[in-house]
């Protein structure tokens, strides 16, 4: 996904006949007019028009690493004004992204000196510029082999904007690594940092204007970037819901002309109707290609919708029809020296004609299809399209005959498969919600923390707990340092068959206790709830013994024996209701170390009625700590005569609060959405 920022660069390509001395090359004229420029100062108007026209008609010349050409820039800061200045800078950067050879070395580089420069702050029109190239920027990554690189720089970056409260630039910055992340594969890690970049965004309509993926604006293209994973997920309804959140805030611009993604939005809601089989598609695909015109679309686009509309036809069997479209789309991908990568994503004509010809049966038309674009793949970090197309390769070689070639194909499948599978497993993470409950049951902690008057024993448990969170956050240091450690090459066959095996292990292992310490964060707030309960009966006793001994000595002081062995009598009752409860909340802190332990336990009889009654407590106490809205009537029917039981309590009691969550969390959902909907 993305918006094309159009500036004053290709407009002024209608100055291109003025006549001027052009020797030798464009640099060499770039360099004499900003030359000119300097000696002439902010008020020349001729030479700077010249300088963005020799910038935009130049296609073959990579100029961002030319000494001469970068000093004379530096030079013109003090000497144009700063929009002025900004504007020439940014058509330099973003003229070399027309070339017919994308320089990704050279644009990574000056991008990634520029945002360091001024990463910490600069002014307006500086910020203009920062937010651009930290947006285009990942293009030259996507492009190169240098992708995995990209994700660990911007995993950097958001940090450090985030922690300099820059919510702008953090927004971006999610923005970019959903994309990345998409490309790889890794579709819940694109939702979680699409949700990430969303929830950095601030409704202020200044943003809209200060750059185009802020503000409406900037939730517009968020939510249009969500709605299209779920696409590729195959996942229509979401999709719908996310795509309307982008239209309707779309329809909150002042000025909606200047959002170029609208073409693609309609073309989205197209392909849902497509997923749904609804009739309605060929209006929305219309409606695109109206749209497509009104907004002057480049011939990217045009493919873009050439290859989806062929897909709304293949769904219909209208086949020669769909392979009509998937033809235009890659007669302008020739013409127009289209790359394989987009800001849209991989541009794949290929693919779709020659599934058309398979259905056709015409194998051989498919494998010389497909040969040229797989290997345009191979050159960038593209997996999915890369098993896609490598499947459909072998289905081909399979009906022209051709076996060894098929089953070479389908070897590379399982590989690719193989490394993306190990890579997803050691880069599992907590999605945006489990992030969500996480803060709130450390806010749960604070505040039980804060009550630690109640005694030792209180504190015992605290410390506990804060044991288990530090164990928890061990658990996602190891997954983190697994995945930094995943892009190892491994020697041999045989050695990375052993490796695998045993790395699935630790990978399941990691698994299940991820899964415990996400169900111990659920737990955290019942068991705050369930300790205090035995805690107060505790102290509510011993200040009654504490009186009760008072007046027992002052029985015995009077020589009433009989009173003083009543009021003993009583004292010892008590302490038994002390030991009892003491022992209550002893076994709550016993149950959360079984489910935090990381081995397995052994199997002994248990209360299964009494376990089941004791997580839907703290379920429910746990969601009520949170949720102050939230409320159910709890009515149990045990079978009293089942008895003891020989399992794992532990993790049969994670299975039962899992069960009690969920049933919680979706009659609490069908409530919520049953009062919003209008009858």
């Amino acid at each position: 996904m993305r918006i094309i920022i159009r500036i004053g660069i290709t407009c002024l390509c209608l100055f291109s006949g003025i006549a001027y001395a052009q020797p030798g090359s464009y640099a060499d004229s770039l360099f004499d007019q900003l030359s000119m420029i300097r000696n002439a100062g902010d008020k020349d108007s001729i030479h700077f028009t010249r300088a963005m026209s020799l910038m935009a008609r130049n296609k073959k010349e990579v100029m961002l690493q030319n000494g001469p050409i970068i000093g004379r820039l530096d030079q013109l800061k003090t000497i144009l004004n700063e929009k002025k200045y900004y504007n020439l800078l940014w058509s330099f950067y973003l003229s070399h992204f027309s070339l017919d050879s994308i320089p990704n070395e050279a644009l990574i580089n000056f991008g990634r000196s520029f945002i360091e420069k001024n990463k910490a702050g600069c002014s307006p029109e500086c910020k203009k510029v920062l937010l651009q190239i930290l947006r285009e920027i990942r293009i030259p990554y996507r492009n190169s082999s240098h992708l995995y690189e990209g994700i660990e720089y911007y995993n950097n970056l958001s940090d450090y904007f985030v922690e300099k409260n820059n919510r702008d630039a953090a927004s971006i910055a999610y923005s970019v690594l959903q994309g990345f992340y998409e490309r790889i594969g890794m579709s819940a890690k694109s939702e979680y940092y699409s949700l990430k970049s969303l929830s950095f965004l601030d409704d202020n309509p200044a943003n809209d204007t200060l750059f185009d993926l802020l503000g409406a604006a900037g939730k517009a293209n968020r939510y249009l970037n969500l709605g299209n994973l779920m696409l590729d997920e195959n996942r229509p309804l979401p999709a719908e819901k996310y795509l309307s959140l982008s239209i309707n805030q779309f329809n909150k611009l002042n000025a909606p002309l200047l959002y170029e993604d609208v073409p693609y939005l309609f073309l989205q809601v197209a392909r849902v109707k497509t997923f749904l089989k609804s009739d309605s598609s060929t209006y929305y695909y219309n409606k695109a290609f109206e749209l497509l015109k009104l907004y002057k679309a480049t011939p990217l686009e045009y493919a873009w919708f050439y290859i989806e509309k062929g897909k709304d036809l293949l769904r219909k069997n209208e086949t020669d029809s769909a392979d009509y479209y998937f033809s235009k789309a890659g007669t302008l991908k020739e013409e127009h020296r289209l790359g394989i990568t987009s800001s849209l994503g991989e541009l794949i004509p290929n693919y779709y004609a020659a599934g058309v010809a398979l259905q056709q049966n015409t194998p051989q038309r498919a494998i010389q299809l497909l040969l040229p674009e797989i290997q345009e793949l191979r050159a960038i970090t593209a997996r999915v399209s890369i098993i896609n197309e490598l499947q459909l390769l072998a289905k081909a070689y399979a009906a022209a005959g051709m076996f060894k070639e098929g089953f070479a194909a389908q070897t590379e499948v399982l590989d690719i498969k193989e490394k993306l599978a190990r890579e997803t497993g050691n880069a599992n993470s907590l999605n945006f919600a489990m992030e969500t409950k996480m803060r709130d049951n450390e806010n749960n902690i604070a505040l039980l923390k804060a009550k630690d008057e109640a005694g030792k024993k209180t504190k015992y448990y605290l410390y506990g707990i804060m044991a288990l969170l530090g164990l928890f956050a061990v658990t996602l240091g190891i997954a983190i340092v697994s995945k930094q450690r995943s892009n190892a090459r491994l020697t041999s066959t045989n050695i990375e068959v052993v490796n695998t095996l045993e790395q699935l292990k630790q990978t399941q292992s990691q698994l299940i206790q991820s899964e415990k310490m996400a169900s111990l964060g659920e737990l955290t707030a019942g068991i705050a709830h369930e300790i205090q309960n035995p805690l107060n009966f505790v102290n509510n006793f011993s200040e009654v013994n504490k009186e009760l001994l008072a007046e027992m000595k002052d029985e015995m002081s009077k020589g009433n024996i009989d009173d003083a062995k009543e009021i003993a009598n009583d004292v010892i009752a008590n302490e038994e209701k002390i030991n009892h409860h003491g022992k209550r909340a002893g076994d709550i802190v016993k149950g959360m170390l079984q489910h935090s332990r990381t081995g397995s336990a052994p199997k002994e009889p248990t209360d299964i009625n009494k376990l089941a009654d004791e997580y839907l407590r703290l379920a429910y106490h746990g969601l009520r700590a949170k949720d102050k809205t939230f409320n159910a009537t709890l009515k149990t029917d045990y079978d009293e005569t089942i008895g003891k039981i020989n399992i794992i309590p532990q993790d049969i009691g994670r299975v039962i609060l899992n069960l009690i969550i969920n049933a919680f969390y979706a009659v609490n959902e069908k409530t919520l959405s049953a009062v919003a909907t209008p009858t």
